[in-house]
């Protein structure tokens, strides 16, 4: 890496603020932001090959004075060799890590996806079939893998075996959401950078799409081949920005109050499973799990607010 440029990663949790967290740290004047927020450089081989020097400038146009160069991608931290791949390009690069109660990201990925008009059944059925999903592929896997993303203590091994403890800063979801001010000026304390005024931001609301068919033809996995065809005509950040351009036209947000909720049966059943990993997580961060090993509802969590992220 040249001296004059530094790299921030920013590896996930997916739905657990990082495009909020960009979208923050963009602003900062010390700061490069990547464009896309997300640029899967780091989990696509033939692009890894390009080397670093490539994705510095295909993904960012700083100003002279801008040093830092930071990126928030969640698929990073959970999908294979994402974390070593970062390392054998970037060995000296910093790594931010958020973390969302697990049962709760599992349900807001599901919701999220469902803006797409991925599924047909109920959170409940996903996780019943996941674990029988999630071994037929990699690609089932990164799709099907809601419960599987929110088991940390691998993913998190899998950035301490690559990074020392040091270079590794970590954020929870429910501190973010209470106190973006707060949270983000601690960050930039961490990476040695002035503080700023951070007003709150809520990046990819769900809702519902108003045409299920036009969700399910940009984004359903059925129709790969025809988005794949479509494609061919536009670059790759073209046709992602043309994408999401089109979500949000299709999307009807959630109003205050009438989000799906997680039903308390469904998150009892399913933090029975959690208890074990949550405990190594702590052991591992020395960070204050209680609030999700206690029996706090997601609202207390987040400061009496909806989840806004």
């Amino acid at each position: 890496m040249t001296k004059q440029r530094q790299l921030i990663i920013c590896v996930g949790a997916a739905k657990a603020g990082t495009s909020s967290l960009h979208t923050a740290l963009a602003r900062h004047p010390g700061i490069a932001g990547s464009n896309p927020k997300e640029t899967d450089f780091f989990v696509s081989s033939q692009l890894c090959e390009k080397g670093l020097e490539f994705y510095f400038e295909s993904y960012f146009n700083p100003r002279e004075d801008q040093v830092l160069h930071f990126e928030a991608d969640p698929i990073y931290l959970y999908a294979r060799n994402g974390i070593r791949n970062i390392h054998q390009l970037a060995p000296d690069a910093r790594i931010v890590v958020m973390l969302r109660h697990p049962v709760e990201r599992a349900f807001s990925q599901y919701l999220y996806r469902m803006t797409y008009g991925r599924y047909s059944e109920s959170f409940e059925e996903m996780c019943k079939h996941e674990a029988e999903r999630i071994q037929r592929s990699d690609w089932d896997r990164l799709e099907y893998g809601c419960l599987d993303r929110s088991t940390y203590a691998p993913q998190i091994a899998e950035v301490l075996k690559y990074f020392p403890r040091e270079r590794v800063y970590f954020i929870l979801f429910e501190d973010f959401v209470r106190n973006q001010q707060v949270e983000v000026n601690k960050l930039l304390k961490w990476l040695g950078l002035s503080p700023m005024e951070v007003a709150n931001i809520a990046e990819n609301p769900g809702g519902k799409p108003k045409s299920l068919a036009l969700a399910r033809l940009l984004f359903h996995p059925k129709y790969r081949v025809v988005r794949r065809m479509m494609s061919v005509l536009l670059p790759r950040g073209v046709a992602r920005g043309v994408y999401q351009r089109m979500l949000k036209t299709n999307l009807t947000p959630f109003n205050r109050g009438n989000k799906p909720r997680l039903k308390d049966e469904t998150m009892q059943s399913l933090m029975a499973s959690f208890v074990k990993d949550i405990e190594a997580v702590q052991a591992m961060t020395q960070l204050d799990l209680s609030d999700w090993l206690g029996a706090k509802s997601s609202t207390q969590r987040t400061g009496g607010r909806d989840d806004p992220i």
